[in-house]
């Protein structure tokens, strides 16, 4: 099987699996003309190269498919499966958010999360010289801290009314 057609293939089951099988919100989700892919997608397409290699990309990059999916008939290259693994779900968000990004973006985002993990760094190690690093579970917490004495409930005080007041004053 050519490449193409384990494009078409690996598409038609990401449509099946996260898209319920709807076509439509499948083209919604990537950004196409649902009557393009509609066509790219019928039994009869008469160019079985309609999937190519920028269209392939573009759409594992909107679906947060790892690059390459849809290239191979078992899943991800074995490379690739080893690196999404050390990813967290919000590394893997977080790369898949990137790559459509332009590189002036790129370049402002890096240095605004620089300074912001900067930040982080200072705040931890205060946190560590301070002895507040150690995790310390809900449950817990009442052991450390000494309880306020009960507040009692105070009666609010009873306004008088004014009105009265008012209208004597203008009677007068």
């Amino acid at each position: 099987m050519d490449v193409y057609a384990i494009r078409l293939k690996r598409i038609r089951e990401v449509i099946a699996d996260k898209f319920s099988g709807n076509k439509g919100r499948f083209a919604d989700a990537i950004g196409r003309k649902r009557p393009n892919i509609y066509r790219i997608l019928s039994a009869t397409t008469s160019d079985p190269r309609a999937i190519g290699e920028a269209l392939a990309r573009d759409i594992e990059t909107r679906l947060g498919l790892p690059t390459g999916y849809l290239d191979h008939e078992g899943g991800v290259r074995p490379e690739a499966a080893a690196a999404m693994a050390k990813l967290t779900a919000d590394e893997d968000r977080l790369l898949h958010l990137w790559r459509p990004l332009f590189q002036d973006q790129k370049d402002e985002f890096l240095a605004k999360l620089e300074t912001e993990a900067e930040r982080a760094r200072r705040i931890e190690a205060e946190l560590t010289r301070r002895g507040f690093d150690k995790f310390v579970p809900d449950q817990e917490v009442g052991k450390h801290i000494k309880p306020r004495p009960a507040q009692r409930e105070l009666p609010l005080p009873v306004r008088e009314s004014t009105r009265g007041a008012k209208r004597s004053s203008r009677g007068k």
